[in-house]
């Protein structure tokens, strides 16, 4: 913070090139102006090249001038090549690099598989020296469904002896959205809190974008492959950095959702305001599940018809809801509130029928005989 305050101005230029789909390099030059006065200029060039199929190496040299005219100047060579991925699907790769002052250092880093939970667990180890002297630092990472952790050890190479610093950072967040608080990993824009449907049995994804929610196993028990949150039964779920001013979807995961819940209510599009936040309850409210049996005047059944049920209740209102009879006339509709109903064949327009009551409870489901007259 103290640098950054006391610089004035800072003018900075650069300019790469790819010489070959193996080779590439690179120049850039800044200029510093403080407050005080004072000014330093510092010129730095790199060329990186790619060896056989994985190793990959780098030189890179700068130098500095500050506003007495002193010069700085450092070369550094380094090396890094991804290993194959380990039994679990877990990456990896080793690196390591040299510079003009004697310091040396040689990493090993495996990644998560995932971005959150136990197979978000990434580190690495690296073996440091100076001036003849050796430190063994570590590192490692954790992501949460509300909080990101981390914690470093890391070797200090003085000239008379090896010491060691460490650090342990936990990042989280509580947030309040039309009366809802949930914890979350750290926010940095808008938010969206998601409120899983009532008797959600198994863990329900969440993402931003539109997303179909492939599962490498045939189980629900399983996650899918890509998703960006998780509902976890009698718990909410936080999208944590939404832009604003963007319209952007929200996806949740509908092959799992509940009996008597709107599908319609699994797909959302939000525009956020500046920093905002929002409630969203996954599936609606619960309605119950109606089944109809659809048959003519003389008693057949009404197979294959389409049609739509429409509310006769002006508090109801919402728009008519679609629907197609199978085989033996019969339609099946979920989320159907309490309340009257009346029944339109698109085919059979001059049809019939009196008026549906449906009392079912949510999660309840109502069997209707229809006999429709002409």
């Amino acid at each position: 913070t103290t640098s950054t305050q006391a610089v004035k101005q800072q003018l900075n230029a650069s300019v790469s090139k790819a010489f070959s789909d193996r080779t590439s390099g690179n120049l850039g030059v800044a200029h510093t102006t403080q407050h005080d006065g004072k000014t330093r200029t510092n010129l730095n060039a790199g060329v990186s090249t790619r060896l056989g199929k994985n190793l990959n190496l780098s030189v890179y040299g700068s130098q500095s001038r500050d506003a007495k005219g002193a010069a700085d100047m450092s070369v550094r060579v380094g090396f890094s090549m991804p290993l194959d991925a380990t039994a679990s699907g877990r990456g990896q790769s080793v690196s390591g690099s040299h510079d003009d002052k004697g310091r040396s250092q040689l990493a090993y880093r495996i990644s998560g598989k995932d971005k959150r939970g136990v197979d978000s667990l990434s580190g690495g180890v690296r073996l440091q020296s100076e001036r003849g002297k050796t430190g063994l630092g570590a590192d490692v990472r954790y992501q949460g469904e509300a909080f990101d952790a981390n914690l470093s050890i890391t070797p200090q190479l003085a000239s008379s002896k090896v010491g060691y610093s460490g650090s342990a950072n936990v990042n989280t967040a509580i947030v309040f959205a039309d009366g809802a608080v949930a914890m979350s990993r750290p926010v940095h824009d808008s938010f969206a809190i998601l409120e899983p449907p009532e008797g959600l049995e198994h863990p329900m994804a969440a993402s931003r974008g539109k997303n179909l929610f492939q599962r490498k196993e045939n189980t629900l028990d399983s996650l899918p492959e890509r998703y960006d949150a998780v509902m976890q039964p009698g718990s909410k779920a936080v999208l944590n950095n939404l832009a604003s001013y963007q319209v952007q979807h929200v996806s949740s995961d509908s092959a799992v959702l509940p009996e008597g819940f709107d599908l319609d209510a699994t797909e959302f599009d939000v525009m956020p305001d500046y920093k905002s936040g929002y409630r969203v309850k996954v599936g609606g409210e619960r309605g119950a599940m109606l089944e109809a049996h659809l048959a003519d005047a003389s008693g057949q059944p009404l197979k294959l018809q389409g049609g739509q049920l429409i509310a006769l209740d002006a508090k109801q209102g919402g728009k008519p809801i679609p629907f197609f009879t199978d085989e033996d006339g019969v339609m099946r509709l979920s989320h159907i509130r309490q309340g009257n109903y009346r029944v339109e064949l698109f085919s059979l327009p001059d049809l019939r029928n009196p008026p549906i009551r449906v009392t079912g409870k949510p999660g309840e489901t109502q069997t209707l005989d229809l006999r429709a007259t002409s």
